[in-house]
């Protein structure tokens, strides 16, 4: 408990500074770092002594608060890496003069290095001290386990390895050493610096620290080559154990260079479901648009639910609506938001989750109950158990039958699949429904289920996709990919050639019909030319059959092979 409250004060305090001045807060359990940046060190410090004595500063919180802050252990560090001209020297510059921190009756002294969660910050931030401390640390460490480590009566390769591995490098050697070991420079920026060279003399140094460890590690004679050391102990080369450590964090730091914001996208689980996990509502889809009419009219259920997914005005609405012996007795609906992080797909797996939301606060469900959806692929997903994008909202969907299965055992939920724009009332209704989510929002908050209020996680399937990544790299595409390389040759492998050589073109358009990506614009693609050298009548014939798409017809036989059913909408 104690811990917790420390942590919701040091987070009060950390709101103190004004980040439009140049003043930032930084905290972390009960260690606080004010950062303050202006154009000298007086400018810096003026900053300082606001923060702390304004009236809502860090004085005043300490007395609200009943928090003891002690002036005495205060560190002050001004960090620049600014030069001024020697007094008498002309070719010689020293550093900028540093001066204290006058705090009331108190004097901070600014230090030439100060430690901050572990790690040394020097006044230049050149990490001298630090590089001086982890050396320290390693050759301490091999002074502790140099009389268990003996070749006679000492501990084994294995466990020795182990010891050093889990003791010696990851919480010494390579503390921080993503930013100490290679520091990048304070204007930071992705694609206009290269990474400064690691310090040769440092290396050398972790170098002959590693090169010790082996030898207690395997027992070997002093005059062997390190790098046979390194492969007989099974350690990385210590370039490659500083590049393991800090290429995990920069693979962090992508996120931020582009603004991807990883926390708001979607979390596709590897393991989604048991391979003997049943859904606990039925699944029917009907062989013909003509039979799922007909099932829809003959339908005898007291409950049915017609639900949609819509996409208006550059925004994905999704909607349910309940009807009662063919009367409607209620509607939800709920905007996802744009266009450009959900996908219609996504409306139409939450209609479910509101058409459950809707019979569950009905008093009594008795008998059959039907959900009515008009897309094939929203139906195949409720029983599935295999990771795809979306699957959350599957989840919730079977997560909210468990509930209302408890509240009403007596009825049986059955998703149909029925057709949509053939004049059916309740999808028609739907539809308008999940249009107007889009346009003028969702219902009110207290009726949306709570696993769907507030931001959702944005899709995988609505995030930009590119040219290149399409053609070339696309898993999902890999088998039509294949297809396109075994004829076209290798210059299919390359964007330009593959978009400029019109050799290449019959290929490549056999290849976008392969994938399918286009079936709902221009239904089944025309054959292109046979041999690989059209002339230019028979382009200029391709290409017209494929702007006028009113020319194939959706029901004539494709050329190609079945599209994938991820891809291709039902």
């Amino acid at each position: 408990m104690a811990a917790h409250c420390k942590r919701a004060v040091s987070a009060q305090l950390a709101k103190i500074p004004r980040p439009t001045n140049g003043e930032h807060g930084v905290v972390f359990v009960d260690d606080s770092t004010l950062i303050t940046v202006g154009c000298t060190f007086r400018i810096t410090h003026e900053k300082l002594r606001d923060i702390i004595e304004r009236p809502k500063g860090v004085n005043r919180f300490a007395t609200t608060h009943n928090v003891l802050f002690s002036p005495a252990k205060y560190q002050l560090l001004d960090a620049s890496r600014e030069r001024v001209p020697h007094t008498f020297m002309l070719r010689k510059k020293l550093p900028l003069p540093r001066f204290a921190l006058h705090l009331g009756p108190h004097v901070v002294k600014s230090a030439a290095s100060v430690k901050l969660l572990g790690l040394h910050l020097d006044r230049e931030l050149r990490w001298h001290q630090q590089e001086a401390t982890i050396l320290a640390k390693g050759h301490a460490w091999l002074r502790r386990v140099a009389r268990i480590a003996r070749a006679s009566r000492g501990i084994g390769a294995r466990n020795m390895r182990r010891l050093y591995l889990g003791v010696c490098v990851v919480p010494g050697l390579l503390y921080a050493a993503d930013l100490c070991l290679a520091p990048p420079p304070s204007t930071r920026k992705l694609f206009l610096y290269g990474k400064k060279p690691q310090q040769r003399g440092f290396m050398k140094k972790l170098r002959t620290i590693q090169r010790r460890a082996a030898l207690a590690i395997t027992g070997a004679l002093s005059s062997t080559p390190t790098d046979v050391l390194d492969a007989y102990a099974n350690l990385l080369p210590v370039a490659h154990l500083v590049d393991k450590k800090k290429d995990a964090t920069s693979l962090c730091e992508l996120a931020l260079d582009f603004g991807l914001e990883p926390e708001r996208m979607e979390e596709i689980e590897a393991v989604r479901r048991s391979t003997a996990w049943k859904s606990g509502m039925a699944v029917e889809i009907p062989s013909s648009k003509v039979d799922a009419v007909v099932a829809d009219m003959t339908d005898q259920a007291e409950w049915m639910a017609y639900t949609d997914g819509s996409g208006i005005d550059e925004r994905i609405g999704a909607s349910a609506v309940l009807y009662r012996n063919r009367m409607e007795v209620g509607s939800l609906r709920l905007c996802l938001g744009s266009a450009e992080e959900h996908t219609v797909f996504e409306g139409e797996g939450i209609g479910g989750s509101l058409a459950l939301a809707l019979l569950k606060k009905q008093d009594e469900v008795k008998g059959s109950v039907s959900i009515v959806v008009d897309s094939q692929p929203a139906i195949r997903a409720v029983p599935a158990t295999a990771s795809n994008p979306s699957h959350w909202i599957w989840d919730t969907w079977n997560n909210r039958e468990r509930p209302f299965a408890r509240k009403h055992p007596e009825a049986v939920v059955t998703v149909r699949w029925a057709p949509g724009h053939v004049g059916i009332p309740g999808n028609e209704r739907a539809d308008e429904e999940a249009k107007k989510a889009a346009q003028t929002g969702s219902s009110e908050a207290r009726d949306i289920p709570t696993a769907l209020c507030g931001e959702l996680p944005r899709s995988k399937s609505a995030a930009d996709e590119t040219v290149e990544h399409y053609l070339l790299r696309c898993p999902a595409h890999a088998d039509a990919r294949r297809e396109l390389v075994r004829a076209g040759g290798p210059h299919t492998r390359v964007l330009t050639k593959l978009l400029r050589i019109p050799e290449l073109f019959p290929h490549l358009f056999r290849y976008l019909g392969r994938t399918g990506r286009f079936h709902t614009v221009h239904g089944v693609l025309p054959e292109p030319p046979a041999h690989d050298q059209p002339t230019r009548e028979e382009n200029l014939a391709f290409f017209a059959k494929l702007k006028f798409t009113e020319t194939v017809p959706r029901s004539a036989k494709p050329f190609n092979a079945r599209p994938s059913p991820r891809t291709v909408p039902m």
